[in-house]
């Protein structure tokens, strides 16, 4: 019997849940006196006594290291003589077509083998080419281009930032502070902006290359806000590269397992890059959902070993790719992926790691196969990670939890988060109002879930989590907001036969939706609403953030006759798309800390006949202006009967107390622009019959792309 595509689908097989999204308050109080957040440096795929090893090993010619470094100097971009490939005549690179990409692909391969040669062996030249790559691509580097050059930028940005956080934390003195501060700018107003939007309407190593990229963009600049999106992202997050999505059985098999085994495998690289930044900061996203990326680790050495492996039919997050079968295709060919997993999963934990081990010793007669290049991924394990062994624990406090999300359902609330490396327990914080006070509501939880009853329905809490151990309690977490069901007077629905019913979640700022449906537009719609009375003349205002989960993904602003299937009305409807060839990766418009927040859609009504001062782009109400072709904005004004309704719709919506619906701030913007003020449960519209409603006809959930912020602290 053949079994059913699983759950994790769209439109008809779209799931339920519905995640509370984070929130960077201007201003947040000290819940509780606890050691300060801090990042650890160097805390990027190698910590200080990673390199310590590597150094004593090749000092010493000691096996298996020592062979690792001769693969590692031996190769042509390792070289202090390498050329550099961009000499200030790249501007802009990308993908899709091809923009100057096998600069970029050789030049950050050289730049991060050279910061590990110097960190080795101690030669300056090394550093000094490094560092030389690393200046030409930040003082010419403005764009990245293509409808794959999101792609290339997580591949290519990683290896970038990792030669950065080597040189800046190893030793090395000969890079000037301007120059460091100018590679921190193009790091986050390039790179940054080129995979800020996780690319949910691809494959799961699309969102994988922009996970561990934004969490080492963090790391290097030390922007927490960053770090803890990628987190969140990576435990919860609504694309096909979170870890629920990308490792869809307890088996392990990989949502690109019935793709091909290059893809899945350079996947399950990428996975276990994003968990050895996050341990090497002391968040075990390793351990996470019971070492789910250790399952999908053997399952694919397993079977590219020539084993056989179980396999589940499966429907992926987009509704894209249907996979009946694993994929034959590239079988047996191993990428240099399996020594990081081991040393982790073996050496420090001392788990059982069979078809993992058997990769890594699949030389002849059983020995250890060496490592090399990948231009893909950052390769050379055998040096960097084989004889890893389980280190002592920390005498300090735990680090921070991160990744925390939140599943609000009618009368609870649900927080989880990804484990503290060393932590014994956990103490979880509330507060009513983000910058506190807050109070203990749980100490000495034993495990990464927390459910609360607040005391309010509908109305809105902010909620932070510490670790502690004999040593003491860490840092808090960042804090999120959630609410038990949705603020009085709204109301979430689904409208017409949608075969998986949606849900909306309400986080103080912002609302997220989860829907199945069929279409939106016609005379039998099928799909999800979140809406308000809107009584008499009144406005509604939102900003569409891209991207949508997948083209099959339509949303917008609109207004109805009625909450009916067939009822008549007004739209103008956005359905997913990916960038144009050569279009510029990222949002439109200058440096992202001095922009403006830009009207997205906007619905107005007035009794009065006379024309609006706020016209629309066009004559045509269905026509829409586009600033590029990855960001859409929307704005319309007219005038309508008493029986209309009005929708906004999208993943996100912060809707203001004067009854104006607009988008919820992001973490980068959220210290500029107006003030928002969040609703409550005796939250009223200011105009006074109609309906404000958020519909989406397919799987829309995301967490919304943020936006560097100036600072960030926790509470």
């Amino acid at each position: 019997m053949t079994r059913a595509l699983s759950r994790r689908g769209f439109l008809g097989a779209a799931s339920s849940l519905a995640l509370a999204t984070p929130l960077f308050p201007q201003e947040r109080a000290r819940a509780d006196a606890g050691t300060p957040f801090a990042f650890a440096h160097p805390g990027i795929l190698h910590r200080q006594d990673d390199l310590d090893r590597m150094k004593a090993a090749v000092a010493a010619r000691r096996d298996p290291v020592y062979s690792g470094y001769l693969a590692l100097a031996a190769h042509p971009r390792s070289s202090a003589g390498y050329t550099v490939q961009n000499t200030g005549q790249i501007t802009s690179w990308g993908r899709g077509p091809t923009n100057h990409m096998s600069e970029a692909v050789a030049d950050s391969a050289a730049a991060y083998q050279n910061a590990l040669m110097w960190c080795v062996t101690g030669e300056r030249a090394h550093a000094d080419k490094a560092r030389d790559i690393l200046n030409a691509w930040s003082a010419s580097l403005q764009a990245i281009t293509g409808a794959d050059g999101q792609l290339g930028a997580g591949l290519q940005g990683f290896k970038f930032v990792n030669a950065a956080e080597l040189l800046r934390h190893g030793g090395y003195d000969g890079w000037p502070q301007a120059d460091i501060v100018r590679c921190e700018k193009s790091f986050l107003d390039v790179w940054y902006r080129a995979v800020s939007g996780y690319m949910l309407y691809a494959n799961g190593n699309w969102d994988l290359t922009a996970m561990q990229t934004i969490l080492a963009i963090g790391v290097f600049c030390e922007d927490r806000t960053l770090f803890e999106d990628a987190l969140r992202f990576a435990a919860a997050g609504a694309g096909n590269g979170s870890v629920p999505h990308r490792v869809v059985t307890a088996d392990g098999q990989g949502q690109e397992s019935g793709r091909d085994q290059g893809h899945e495998q350079l996947a399950v690289g990428l996975l276990a890059d994003v968990a050895q930044v996050a341990w090497n900061q002391g968040v075990d996203l390793y351990g996470y959902m019971g070492d789910r990326i250790l399952a999908n680790v053997e399952y694919a050495a397993r079977y590219n070993l020539g084993h056989d492996v179980p396999f589940v039919p499966d429907l992926d997050r987009t509704g894209k790719y249907i996979k009946q079968s694993v994929s034959a295709i590239s079988r047996g060919n191993l990428p240099p992926i399996y020594e990081m997993a081991y040393a982790h999963y073996h050496g420090v934990r001392g788990l059982p790691t069979p078809y993992t081990e058997q990769a890594v010793f699949r030389g002849p007669g059983g020995a250890r196969a060496v490592e090399g290049s990948n231009d893909d991924l950052p390769s050379w394990g055998t040096l960097t990670f084989a004889g890893t062994a389980a280190p002592a624990p920390p005498a300090g406090p735990p680090a921070a939890p991160a990744g925390l999300h939140a599943v609000p359902a009618e009368s609870t609330v649900t927080i989880s988060w990804l484990a503290a490396a060393w932590a014994d327990t956990y103490t979880v914080l509330r507060a009513g109002a983000p910058g506190g006070p807050y109070e203990r509501i749980a100490d000495g939880v034993g495990s990464t879930s927390y459910t609360d009853r607040p005391p309010h329905h509908g109305r809105t809490y902010y909620y932070t989590v510490s670790a502690a151990n004999a040593s003491g309690r860490g840092a808090g977490s960042a804090v999120i907001a959630a609410c038990t069901g949705l603020p009085e007077p709204w109301t979430g629905r689904d409208v017409g036969d949608v075969r998986t019913p949606g849900s909306a979640a309400f986080d103080g700022e912002r609302f997220t939706v989860e829907a199945g449906g069929a279409d939106i537009g016609g005379t039998a719609d099928a799909f999800h609403l979140v809406h308000l009375p809107l009584r008499g003349d009144g406005v509604v205002m939102a900003r569409v953030v891209w991207p949508l989960s997948s083209q099959y993904s339509k949303v917008g602003v609109t207004m109805r006759g009625a909450l009916t299937a067939d009822a008549p009305h007004a739209s103008m409807l956005i359905q997913g798309f990916r960038s144009a060839p050569g279009a510029v990766c990222g949002p439109p418009g200058p440096r992202p800390a001095a922009r403006r927040r830009p009207p997205a859609a906007r619905r107005c009504r007035r009794r009065s006949s006379r024309p609006s001062r706020r016209r629309p782009p066009s004559r045509s109400r269905t026509s829409a202006r586009s600033r590029t072709p990855r960001h859409r904005w929307r704005r319309r004004t007219w005038r309508r009967p008493a029986t209309a309704t009005g929708c906004a719709c999208r993943t996100g919506y912060g809707w203001n107390a004067g009854g104006t619906a607009s988008s919820g701030r992001s973490p980068r913007t959220a210290r500029s622009g107006p003030k928002w003020a969040p609703p409550r449960s005796t939250w009223a519209p200011r105009s006074t019959p109609a309906w404000c409603c958020a519909p989406a006809s397919a799987s829309t959930n995301r967490t919304p792309r943020p936006e560097r912020p100036r600072s960030t602290t926790s509470p």
